[in-house]
């Protein structure tokens, strides 16, 4: 789908103009209608600012021998005018416009393209906003913006770079109903690349609330979206949701509906389409004599369909259905009790899975001279019933995973390591679903019959990713094939003491988790694993200091490590602080006996941050910077650092703002191609107000 800039602009504002002129007419008194000077627009606020913008960028990557770089000089001088006010009164139309103009200088340099030499560019900037009856329970707001934004790395190779904005939003509230209603549409022009986002929201809830506790609350929402880039990449997604929510004397009830789709298209590299569905109830009885009981149950049909423009097309379902009971109880205030029962199937193309878990956690806390005493018992059983060749999981997120070190766990036990796709979430400027090459990610066995995945390169894009950096994976498996029938029983303890005032906290923790194949043919290793855990925590503000030993002993891929953790957080004065942070990670891997293993090998991982800032001059100049560093040695070898320096201060009618950024990587190893990258950026600002 193509998104016409003009023709969206265009309607916005022709809405824009019906909706000030129905207004003027229907909401204001006939008598005031004679005297249109009473609209003319009363400005609150007025002023102007004179900026003056500098920045130096450099990048260098180096991949498989092959160095390219290039470095940009950048000055801008603009000047902004800005008018805050209101039409007829207050509560009727307020406004806000500022308007813009601009000169640039650009020289970039490229080593694959040669020196551009200086270049020379005008700019122009607004952002309006109107606001319809703002203090009424329905009211209307309009925006329309454009700017040029210096982005770090984008700004490089274009001095154009451009962001349109449109929005509407009409809202209504008064209880127990609210409405919300919007359009949003962006347009990005970074040069290399143009994207388009259009987007659409409708949701309204009714919240009532009876005497002093109970209530009933209805929520609905639908939001659909499209998309598209100058790539070739072209794409849509809906939303739609439904909730409610009951609270009556002591039953809670909680039930919600989702339905979600995304359809991408892009003929370089992916074709991708998912479907979700999911329904879940939870109903919670608060009963007599410190008991409480929950019980659920979750629905969910996944599916997906990948066309890679190098591959085959793959495409996988996984319909889940969970019930969920649990029975808690405390007593006086030492002991909880818990036991879980729990049915899930899954089924798939393949084959269909279905499980019973039943558990017992006790949980105990004691008393003692100087601190408190806490352990715990937990017994579990899961009986695990497979026909069929196959179980998929499709599309398992996993947030806010840091890169480097790039690893998280899969949520699934019994999982076929050859089956894994991993997939990277991108949501701006264009929302993108892109499939990562299996020598981008290390695959190893984890405890309780788990998987460890560990990104150790990002896929090419435009722009290119910046490491260190925060992601969001998305992942789809098989869970273990074969009909067979497979009993696993677990059993944890553990033990731990809050000392002096909560200063030492030793732990130890004691987990067994061993399966019998009771019918059929498994096709991978039962587990059959022991974890020994024990460590320290120590908390003496403004430190916090962490020790820990895990032995993780399982034939398919045991391993020792060692943990330390150093933190430092201080208010050293009234103006200065302080954050520091060290970690070490140190793994040792045995020879597995499985297939998958990468053993024997060693894994160390070593990060490094701290920050602080410092106020002088009454708080009026503000310094701070800080770095990280993080070094992980292994089958692959990965250093990568990230720096920033900043200072903002206000001299009466002047405000300058200085800083810098730099980060880079290099990652090496037999399986991925070797690569080093280097990147710095420094800016200044002054801004003088003119009046």
């Amino acid at each position: 789908m193509t998104i016409g800039v003009e023709g969206r602009a265009g309607a916005v504002w022709r809405w824009a103009i019906v909706c000030l002129w129905c207004a003027s007419l229907s909401l204001v008194p006939s008598a005031a209608r004679g005297d249109w000077s009473e609209f003319a627009p009363r400005s609150l606020e007025n002023g102007a600012f004179f900026d003056a913008y500098t920045s130096y960028e450099r990048d260098n990557l180096t991949s498989n021998g092959r160095t390219t770089n290039w470095h940009d000089t950048f000055f801008r001088e603009r000047i902004s005018l800005y008018s805050d006010g209101y039409s007829y009164h207050p509560r009727f139309v307020q406004y806000h416009f500022s308007i813009a103009g601009s000169l640039r200088q650009e020289n970039y340099e490229n080593s694959t393209i040669g020196d551009q030499g200086w270049q020379d560019s005008t700019g122009f900037e607004y952002d309006l906003a109107l606001h319809f009856l703002p203090e009424h329970p329905y009211n209307l707001s309009l925006f329309a913006a454009r700017f040029e934004p210096v982005v770090p790395e984008l700004s490089a190779s274009t001095s154009t770079a451009v962001q349109d904005h449109y929005a509407v939003l009409f809202r209504y509230k008064e209880r127990p109903y609210a409405a919300r209603s919007s359009y949003i549409y962006d347009d990005y022009d970074y040069g290399s690349v143009t994207s388009r986002v259009s987007k659409y929201s409708l949701d309204g809830d009714y919240v009532n609330q009876f005497g002093a506790t109970d209530m009933f609350a209805l929520t609905g929402a639908f939001n659909p979206s499209w998309f598209s880039n100058s790539t070739g990449l072209d794409g849509d997604s809906m939303e739609y949701l439904a909730s409610n929510t009951i609270r009556w004397d002591r039953l809670r009830v909680y039930n919600t509906f989702n339905y979600d789709t995304f359809h991408q298209s892009d003929p370089q590299s992916t074709d991708f389409d998912s479907d979700q569905l999911g329904a879940y109830t939870l109903w919670t009885a608060y009963l007599p004599l410190n008991f409480r009981s929950d019980a659920s149950y979750r629905y969910q049909d996944n599916s997906s369909s990948t066309d890679l423009a190098t591959g085959p097309a793959q495409s996988s379902f996984n319909r889940n259905k969970t019930i969920f009971f649990d029975i808690y109880h405390r007593l006086y205030e030492s002991l909880d009790t818990n036991y879980i029962l729990q049915h899930s199937d899954q089924n798939s193309a393949g084959g269909e899975v279905t499980t019973l878990g039943n558990s017992l956690t006790f949980n105990y806390a004691k008393l003692i001279p100087q601190g408190r005493l806490l352990s715990g018992l937990s017994l579990g059983r899961t009986d695990t019933d497979s026909s069929g060749s196959a179980v998929s999981v499709v599309l398992e997120p996993h947030a806010n995973v840091a890169v480097p070190p790039g690893t998280f766990t899969l949520d699934q036990q019994n999982v076929v390591q050859s089956s894994i796709n991993v997939y990277l979430s991108v949501e701006a400027p264009t929302p993108e679903i892109i499939y990562m090459a299996p020598s981008t990610y290390l695959v190893s066995p984890a405890p309780n019959n788990t998987v460890e995945i560990r990104v150790i390169a990002l896929p090419p894009h435009d722009p290119p990713f910046a490491i260190p950096g925060t992601f969001t994976f998305l992942v789809s498996y098989d869970i273990s094939p074969g009909n067979f029938e497979l009993r696993t029983d677990s059993l944890a303890a553990n033990v731990s003491a809050q000392l002096y005032n909560n200063v030492f906290n030793p732990y130890f923790s004691y987990l067994v988790v061993q399966s019998d194949v009771l019918s059929g043919t498994f096709s991978g290793t039962p587990i059959d694993s022991t974890t020994y855990t024990a460590g320290m925590v120590v908390n003496y503000p403004p430190w916090r200091l962490l020790g820990e030993f895990q032995d993780f002993h399982w034939s398919v891929g045991p391993y020792r490590s060692w943990r330390s953790e150093a933190q430092y957080v201080a208010e050293l004065n009234d103006t200065t602080s302080l954050y520091a942070t060290a970690s070490y990670l140190n793994k040792d891997y045995y020879n597995g006996q499985s297939g998958y293993s990468n053993g024997p090998y060693t894994e160390e991982t070593e990060i490094f941050g701290a920050n602080v800032q410092k106020q002088f001059f009454s708080r009026r100049l503000v310094v701070g910077g800080g770095g990280s560093y993080t070094h992980v040695s292994s089958l692959v070898d990965t250093d990568g650092y990230s720096t920033y320096g900043s200072l903002t201060w206000h001299i009466g009618k002047f405000d300058l703002i200085a800083g810098g950024t730099a980060y880079g990587y290099d990652s090496s190893g037999s399986t991925i191609t070797t690569q080093n990258r280097d990147h710095q950026r420094f800016y200044l600002t002054v801004r003088r107000r003119l009046f």
